[in-house]
């Protein structure tokens, strides 16, 4: 149980770091 949960969070952490550096990598392109 405890690992199906730690896969999980891992899976959750680096969907929110993918995310995070797609939307910085956008916001950085819009800049001029």
């Amino acid at each position: 149980m405890a690992l199906i949960f730690f896969i999980l969070f891992s899976g959750l952490c680096l969907k929110a770091k993918v995310a995070k550096n797609s939307s910085l990598e956008y916001f950085t392109k819009i800049q001029p």
